[in-house]
């Protein structure tokens, strides 16, 4: 699990250094996106997030979401209730005119109210996480990406690899679908989402 954390910030130290030879962007990190997943979790099934990022300087954006599940399909217990907020910042740059590079920086809180019978549990979660990934445009409205994740605090460990793409309805608005798996256990999930590029 170390290897892998050290992994992660080799990769984000390296990201800087390639960022801080390169001069441009091929795209816009100011949007505010809703996703709808679908997961294989055994506690929850699917669940709704809202995102957003702002380019406070040319290649530095502040990133946020907020992720909300319901589920009555639990194995350990007869109803979940799942919310997690994350706030980050992150370094993005062109790598070529087609490819831009980023890392990202942040805090999450994960709540989870279970309850079993007649009785609600609540759990609290806080830690870290850190990404690094590629975005590259295969033509004008197609976009693919990867990325990968690492989660970090007392209760959880882990990291996860995400692949997928985006079509472009117009400059500004675009479809996604993207797919990801985790590195240290069988969870896998679908997220499809709709973006606004608003600047």
């Amino acid at each position: 699990m170390k290897q892998r954390t050290l992994m992660m910030v080799s990769t984000l130290a390296l990201t800087g250094l390639i960022a801080s030879n390169a001069h441009a962007n091929n795209f816009n990190y100011n949007y505010a996106q809703l996703g709808y997943s679908f997961f294989n979790d055994f506690e929850i099934d699917q669940g709704v997030t809202f995102s957003g990022s702002y380019d406070v300087t040319y290649n530095i954006n502040i990133l946020g979401s907020y992720f909300i599940s319901t589920s009555s399909d639990s194995d350990r217990a007869d109803d979940v209730d799942l919310d997690n907020y994350t706030l980050g910042v992150g370094y993005h740059t062109d790598i070529s005119d087609k490819t831009d590079v980023l890392g990202e920086i942040g805090l999450f809180n994960t709540g989870v109210d279970a309850k079993i019978g007649n009785v609600t549990v609540n759990t609290d979660n806080s830690g870290y996480n850190l990404s690094a990934g590629v975005r590259h445009k295969l033509q004008e409205k197609i976009e693919v990406n990867a990325r990968a994740d690492h989660r970090n605090s007392d209760n959880v460990t882990d990291t996860s690899f995400t692949f997928g793409g985006r079509y472009y309805f117009k400059p500004n608005i675009s479809a996604g679908l993207d797919f990801n798996t985790g590195a240290d256990d069988s969870s896998e999930s679908i997220t499809t989402s709709l973006r606004w590029n608003f600047k």
